[in-house]
């Protein structure tokens, strides 16, 4: 009758062992679709932020080249649209933004992996950054030829402005959004900013001289000479970042720190 008893007991408790389990599996399976549906619906919800963005800077972006272009244009003798700049400026970046809304909303899969991915990050970071560099040297230039008489100083001083404010956003950019180093300790941090100017000291020296070939000896226009250096400068810094600065050893070294 003991032995009968006890063996009740191990039966029972094994019973209520393998619910508890079973409970257990469930509960854990149920908190796994939570966090799954909340990551794809803050991701999303990322994702449309990130659309929204680039439609307002697209939108700023087109405006402000595409005028520049009509002057352009129009000083070239190809064709003059000065009298309807703002018109067609409104129409052009309108038309763009919203083709570029229209398709990465229809295609929301496809645009979501491809944007969240590191390659695309970092040529998004760098386009940005080198937006940034024209667009604020194109407005020191236009500032500072106003009060220097020689165009050939004008644009050098506004180049070393221009690479200053690009410099500072295209560090913290490349650091926090494409490359996760989040580490902000003084030996981690000071490590990689030293490393950063270093490198863009150095592509900004090749940048200089290039536009010093195509605008002071090529006698070429000063925003053309500024953006085909930049094509250059994009991918000389791309190879500085993802295999000096930003290592992927690093990357790991800091995540086990923390």
């Amino acid at each position: 009758m003991e032995e009968n008893f006890e063996q009740k007991n191990i039966d029972q408790q094994e019973l209520e062992q393998t619910v508890y389990d079973q409970k257990d599996v469930i509960q854990n399976a149920d908190i796994q679709h939570e966090n799954t549906q909340h990551v794809t619906s803050e991701s999303y919800f990322q994702y449309y932020l990130f659309i929204l963005f680039n439609s307002i800077i697209g939108f700023i972006l087109v405006m402000y080249f595409s005028r520049h272009l009509i002057d352009l244009f129009a000083s070239k003798g190809i064709i003059d649209l000065r009298n309807m700049k703002t018109v067609v400026s409104i129409v052009a970046s309108s038309t763009i933004t919203m083709l570029f809304m229209l398709i990465t909303l229809t295609l929301k899969r496809f645009f979501k992996s491809l944007f969240f991915s590191e390659i695309f990050l970092y040529i998004y970071i760098g386009g940005l950054t080198t937006i940034i560099n024209i667009v604020s040297w194109n407005f020191f230039f236009k500032l500072i030829d106003k009060f220097i008489v020689s165009e050939q100083v004008a644009w050098k001083v506004a180049e070393g402005i221009a690479f200053v404010v690009a410099v500072i956003f295209a560090f913290f950019a490349d650091k926090i959004i494409v490359f996760k180093s989040r580490s902000f300790a003084p030996r981690v941090l000071f490590a990689e900013l030293g490393i950063f100017i270093s490198a863009r000291l150095v592509t900004e020296f090749i940048n200089v001289g290039l536009m010093m070939f195509i605008i002071d000896y090529q006698k070429q226009d000063p925003f053309f000479g500024k953006v085909l250096a930049s094509v250059v400068v994009i991918v000389l810094n791309y190879l500085f970042s993802k295999f000096v600065i930003f290592r992927k050893k690093t990357i790991k070294h800091e995540e086990q720190n923390q």
